[in-house]
């Protein structure tokens, strides 16, 4: 464990000492290029308008609380996603685990790839706030089907798989674009790690939440059925509570 660690070690020694927090003392950058890079920046500054700076104030922010809630029902799918997909894989028949492994592979390969071009079409669109809401309502509509589904029918057992975790992977790095545009500086630093952090514990729960309902019915349906309407409330509070983000018009959520 230590060895792996030892270049990561060093770099953040060397990041100390190399890089820097503001372009004009970014020695590595011509004198024309230190400025268009400042002249971006103030540019993206008036541009979002007033964001949050303050620690404290982040840490109250019912802004910030919000997109713990909606964060919280993403991970919790994710979480149950990759704890309980290969169980899935396994339930409809695929005892070999080598199989189970290439088959939870290709399904990710998948999902890397929704990730990929949901964002791509976020940046085209400029649109931020569907393309999280409907990627995460995509992936419960994928979890719930798999509730019905499972273990009846292999093909559609995997195809409902499938689109549950490209439909929740997919969802993840567009949401980040909301929390960026109403907080700024240390604020946001730590506003995002609070939501990084408080979120995550679904991914502490969820899977424990999983194998108690299982081990209690039986099956796996009503965890999936659970885990499914809580990812659809992601949907409910982005498009209810969040107002328009979007990449060019930066107008605070």
């Amino acid at each position: 464990m230590i060895v792996p660690a030892i270049p990561s070690i060093f770099a953040g020694i060397a990041t100390i000492f190399y890089l820097t927090d503001k372009p004009e003392k970014a020695h590595w950058l011509t004198s024309e290029e230190k400025a268009l890079l400042i002249q971006d920046i103030e540019q993206d500054k008036k541009a979002l308008g007033h964001r949050e700076h303050s620690v404290l104030k982040a840490l109250t922010n019912p802004t910030v609380w919000k997109f713990i809630a909606i964060y919280f029902c993403i991970i919790m799918a994710n979480s149950t996603l990759t704890f309980f997909g290969p169980s899935v894989v396994r339930e409809i028949g695929f005892s070999s685990p080598a199989t189970v492994g290439w088959i939870m592979a290709a399904i990710y390969l998948g999902g890397a790839a929704g990730m990929i071009l949901n964002g791509i079409h976020s940046d085209r669109t400029s649109e931020v706030r569907y393309h999280c809401a409907f990627a995460a309502l995509a992936g419960a509509t994928g979890l719930m089907a798999l509730g019905f589904v499972l273990p009846a029918s292999a093909v559609l057992s995997l195809a409902a798989l499938a689109l549950a975790i490209v439909g929740t992977m997919s969802a993840i790095p567009v949401f980040w674009q909301m929390p960026n545009h109403c907080l700024a500086g240390s604020a946001a630093a730590v506003g995002i790690a609070l939501i990084n952090s408080v979120a995550n514990l679904a991914g502490f729960g969820a899977p424990y939440l999983m194998g108690y309902l299982k081990d209690t019915t039986g099956v796996m349906t009503h965890g999936l059925w659970l885990v499914a309407a809580v990812e659809a409330l992601t949907f409910v509070l982005i498009v209810g509570f969040v107002s328009k983000v979007s990449r060019q018009s930066h107008q605070p959520a």
